[in-house]
C-alpha cells in the first residue's frame, strides 16, 4: 500500500461509530525463519523486503498501524502478537513453505534475484521437508482490534 493512512481512513469511513475492525498485520517479518537455520530462507526474507519496499509496501506495517488508526478515528482496544511454529508434519507447514514456493519464481521474474538463487531456495525447502527436525517460524503478526470513535 503506497498510502496506508488512506486505507485506514477508508476503513473508518465504512464503519459506523462503535464499529469494530480487526487487523492481522506483520510486525516483525524478519522473524520468518527455518530451523535448523538455512541461509537461503534468510536470503528469501531479504528479497521479500526489497520487493515489497520497491512497490511502496512496508512489511512491518503493524509497527505504525495503531497510530494510523488513531488518526483515522479509531480507538485501539487491544493489541497482541501472534507467532507460530510448524513442523513439517503439521498442516501449518504448508503456509510458509507454500509462500516460499510461490514467491521465489515471482522474485526471479521481477529481477529481485536470479534463477540460480531461486533453485537454491527451493532446494532448501525440499531438504527441510525431508528432515524431521525442521521447524518453520512464521513472521510475527500483530492482532489489532480497533473501535471506531
Amino acid at each position: 500500500m503506497p498510502d496506508p493512512q488512506l486505507l485506514a481512513n477508508r476503513f473508518s469511513a465504512a464503519l459506523a461509530s462503535g464499529g469494530v475492525a480487526v487487523f492481522h498485520e506483520y510486525v516483525e517479518y524478519g522473524s520468518f525463519q527455518l530451523l535448523p537455520p538455512r541461509s537461503e530462507i534468510g536470503e528469501f526474507v531479504q528479497a521479500v523486503f526489497e520487493s515489497w519496499r520497491a512497490q511502496a509496501g512496508e512489511p512491518d506495517i503493524a509497527r505504525v498501524l495503531p497510530m494510523l488508526l488513531d488518526h483515522a478515528g479509531f480507538a485501539v482496544q487491544s493489541v497482541r502478537p501472534i507467532a507460530r511454529c510448524a513442523r513439517r508434519q503439521d498442516r501449518l507447514w504448508h503456509w510458509p513453505a507454500g509462500f516460499v514456493r510461490i514467491n521465489v519464481p515471482r522474485l526471479v521474474e521481477l529481477g529481485v534475484r536470479d534463477a540460480a538463487w531461486g533453485r537454491r531456495v527451493i532446494s532448501a525447502i525440499n531438504e527441510a521437508e525431508a528432515d524431521d527436525r525442521s521447524i518453520f517460524v512464521t513472521p510475527t503478526v500483530l492482532e489489532i482490534i480497533a473501535v471506531k470513535r
